[in-house]
């Protein structure tokens, strides 16, 4: 941001996003989960010196994991190897202000 910066205190929101399971569909070895939780903007410089907001954010996560290939496990789910495939999604809504703003 070339005309400023300021902070988020996303605390709550990474708690809940570290304390969800993803649901996984061993048919297709996919995984996801979802995570909201609020967002608090603050210690802005520049353009966005005095913001104050409160967004409710959603985070979305997805992956795709390979079938083992050898094994007794040959055919299914290879839930250690690298994703084969990954989608993530950040959005949100709330209010953003800031003191005498002309954004």
């Amino acid at each position: 941001m070339r005309k400023g910066t300021f902070e988020l205190d996303s605390t709550t929101l990474n708690a809940k996003a570290n304390g969800t399971q993803p649901t996984f569909y061993k048919a297709t070895c996919l995984a996801q989960l979802s995570a909201t939780g609020p967002v608090t903007l603050f210690d802005g410089t520049g353009l966005y010196k005095g913001i104050t907001g409160m967004l409710n954010i959603i985070e979305t996560y997805a992956f795709i994991n390979p079938l083992s290939t050898t094994g007794q496990n040959k055919g299914r789910c290879n839930l250690s190897a690298r994703p084969i495939s990954q989608y993530s999604s950040i959005t949100g809504s709330g209010t953003v202000s800031r003191p005498n703003s002309r954004w």
